[in-house]
């Protein structure tokens, strides 16, 4: 398997696929296993859920705030409207 830059990996345990590759749990048992060239953002939403957004999160909405603020302004059941 050829691993290229920019690629993550979400499984029930941590992967160092290549030396500088991070690693981060992202819920019970679930870890997320990344590139560090990738960009990745984390927040925390109004229940307190944290979240994690990899690569470019761009707003498309005018009338909207950025994906961080959004999430971070909303209540976890609401965050799953927020990417439509």
């Amino acid at each position: 398997m050829r691993i290229h830059r920019k690629q993550f990996l979400i499984g029930c345990q941590p992967k160092k696929i290549k030396t500088d590759w991070e690693t981060l749990i992202i819920g019970k048992d679930l870890y997320l296993s990344y590139c560090p060239d990738i960009p990745l953002q984390k927040i925390r939403d109004l229940n307190g859920v944290e979240w994690h957004l990899l690569g470019l999160a761009i707003q498309t909405n005018k009338e909207k705030n950025d994906p961080l603020s959004e999430i971070g302004s909303s209540f976890t059941n609401d965050v799953r409207e927020l990417y439509k």
